[in-house]
């Protein structure tokens, strides 16, 4: 029996990336030089990728009642939140508030976005709500494109905390996401002014355990004067290390992987820095600045 990993189902059409994917998705900008010792070190770190990951013994279904996924504790504390949230029939309020926030950002109406979001048409962005006067901060509503993206459904999201998106295995979540995740919880856990907004940039991990950016913009709103966090999310589909790109329980593979990222993670905190101050930016031109910045990072690779 290999590693026991939690939380990953695999559909019967769903293959792992092959050889070939994993290198294209190491190559660098045209015209930097990339040095032969430099690819047969990262040839290496992906072949022992592959190798673990055939090692694993996967965990096919997650349910309510799931309360770890890998190295993360996500127990279902939120349910008396969520109870709330539907009893007291404030979701359709809570979207007109996201609507009268955020919607100018995506050129809807208020309106527009509210039936939107309740009749689960748009994919043109994610969406979820928080309620940060509950235990852990726990999910109350998220999107059907909240869905998509992350390949949680949503039974399995409300009344937790979105903590289960944060890679499974705490040395990579703690060399990536560290100084973050230390904003995120300060931003949730002490009471804020409605309007309160703050942006980040998270290494996030879907059920499959495949790693993208995920870019947030998270604003405090008031309904019926109780506070809800909305936090806007967007993939950030650009240039990322191809070591990183796939969850693997080998802990000494996942140090080696800080080790030879170390110098790219540093640059990433500067891009963090810069984003942070544009909390007055929409949310596609932070997307744009985000991608922007993080593609020319290839410039470090590889890692």
């Amino acid at each position: 029996m290999g590693v026991q990993v939690s939380c990953v189902q695999l559909e019967a059409d769903c293959k792992s990336w092959d050889r070939l994917e994993m290198m294209e998705a190491l190559q660098t900008q045209p015209g930097l030089p990339v040095t032969f010792d430099e690819h047969s070190k990262i040839i290496h770190l992906l072949e022992r990728i592959e190798s673990a990951n055939e090692m694993i013994s996967v965990e096919r279904f997650i349910n309510k009642d799931t309360k770890r996924i890998g190295d993360l504790s996500v127990p279902r504390l939120g349910k008396r939140s969520q109870k709330a949230f539907e009893d007291h029939d404030v979701l359709v309020k809570s979207i007109q508030e996201c609507g009268k926030v955020v919607g100018a950002e995506f050129g809807m109406t208020t309106q527009q976005m509210v039936e939107d979001l309740l009749k689960c048409k748009t994919q043109r962005f994610s969406i979820a709500l928080a309620d940060p006067l509950g235990f852990d901060c726990p999910l109350v509503y998220v999107s059907r494109s909240f869905e998509n993206l992350t390949e949680y459904p949503s039974e399995f999201c409300l009344g937790r905390s979105c903590r289960f998106l944060q890679p499974t295995v705490d040395i990579i979540n703690d060399a990536v996401n560290l100084n973050e995740r230390r904003r995120m919880r300060d931003f949730c856990g002490n009471a804020h002014d409605a309007g309160s907004t703050i942006v980040c940039l998270l290494l996030n991990e879907r059920r499959s355990g495949i790693r993208f950016w995920n870019l947030l913009k998270m604003v405090y709103i008031k309904v019926s004067k109780k506070p809800y966090i909305v936090a806007l999310q967007t993939h950030v589909d650009c240039y990322m290390p191809g070591t990183l790109r796939q969850r693997t329980a080998d802990p000494k593979l996942n140090h080696d992987i800080v080790e030879v990222c170390r110098n790219l993670l540093d640059e990433v905190e500067k891009v963090r820095g810069r984003l942070s101050l544009k909390t007055e930016a929409s949310l596609e031109e932070l997307r744009t600045d985000a991608w922007t910045q993080l593609d020319k990072l290839q410039k470090l690779a590889p890692c």
